[in-house]
């Protein structure tokens, strides 16, 4: 989904979060995911824990630990760290 908000309107901001809640809720429900073929992106990052559980997200923070031991790619964007 691609929406396209009328930014000129007051109070568009808080509709676009409204409709993100409400688009993960059902992904959610429906055992989807928040990415297909592209990146999850910064917007998505903080979501995916729902998506995924906390065993999952402790695998990916494994393999970004043993990728980029230092931390120095894109640190606490995508994965957050837990240290």
């Amino acid at each position: 989904m691609n929406a396209l908000p009328d930014t000129t309107r007051d109070g568009w901001r808080e509709a676009l979060a409204e409709l993100f809640a409400d688009v993960t809720d059902l992904l959610v429900r429906l055992g989807g995911v928040p990415s297909g073929e592209h990146g999850v992106g910064r917007l998505r990052a903080g979501v995916l824990e729902r998506f995924y559980g906390k065993e999952v997200m402790d695998l990916f923070r494994d393999v970004k630990r043993a990728y980029d031991p230092l931390s120095i790619l894109n640190p606490g964007v995508i994965i957050p760290a837990t240290d």
